[in-house]
């Protein structure tokens, strides 16, 4: 049960509506998150895309889930079994107490690290979540963010948002300061996903990036498992 961008959180229903499920009813799903209500990083209750998927997976016969919870170790601290909505949502409850992270004055730069689920590019975006989707909420007006991810099966595969995918789309321009680094990606495949942000593959280049745009005396903030962090009040 790790934060998720659409679904509040992950584990319960999705072992059958994502996990099984075919690509229609993929398809269906994620394109309920364009106009779903109460979707969002950490939000569950009122969410229309996990009611979405909970429905789906009664439907299909679920009956008993078995959930984890992990810390930044991929250490289990929690574990959860039963009603796939009883056992989840006390998962949920663990999960954010285990994941609250307070979110510190704005800073120049704020690095965001994508681990643990930084083996490929195209989940890079977790990184967010420790701001709930919203980099500006750990930047001043001028900081960067700077979004780092090992990366180490490169471009990785989704087979519905994914290059030449049925759900693929070329990432809007972000409204903040954005640089990527990853010591595993060429520029190519970094265009892929973030087309118009510049991309690093050497620390070297990033710091002189960063010493450009902001000094020597840049405040920074660093997110070290962003992606199973959240604010403290999501």
């Amino acid at each position: 049960i790790t934060p998720h961008s659409y679904a509040g959180y992950g584990g319960g229903a999705k072992i059958v509506a994502v996990g099984v499920a075919g690509i229609e009813t993929l398809a269906a799903n994620h394109a309920r998150t364009l106009v779903a209500a109460g979707r969002g990083v950490g939000c569950v209750e009122g969410n229309e895309c996990r009611a979405d998927l909970e429905e789906i997976a009664a439907m299909a016969g679920l009956r008993f889930i078995v959930n984890g919870v992990v810390n930044s170790r991929r250490e289990l601290v929690g574990l959860v079994a039963g009603d796939p909505l009883c056992a989840h949502r006390a998962g949920v409850e663990l999960a954010r107490r285990v994941y609250a992270t307070p979110l510190p004055p704005p800073a120049d730069v704020a690095l965001f690290n994508a681990y643990p689920k930084d083996t490929d590019l195209l989940q890079s975006s977790n990184a967010f979540n420790a701001v709930a989707s919203d980099p500006r909420r750990a930047l001043k007006p001028t900081g960067t963010a700077l979004l780092t991810s090992a990366c180490s099966k490169g471009l990785g595969v989704h087979y519905l948002e994914g290059t030449a995918m049925r759900g693929y789309v070329t990432h809007r321009p972000v409204d903040y300061r954005l640089l990527l680094y990853s010591p595993n990606l060429s520029p190519p495949e970094a265009a892929q996903v973030y087309p118009e942000v510049p991309f690093c593959s050497c620390w070297e280049q990033v710091l002189q990036v960063l010493t450009a745009r902001h000094g020597s005396r840049a405040t920074v903030t660093v997110f070290p498992c962003a992606a199973i962090q959240i604010p403290a009040t999501a």
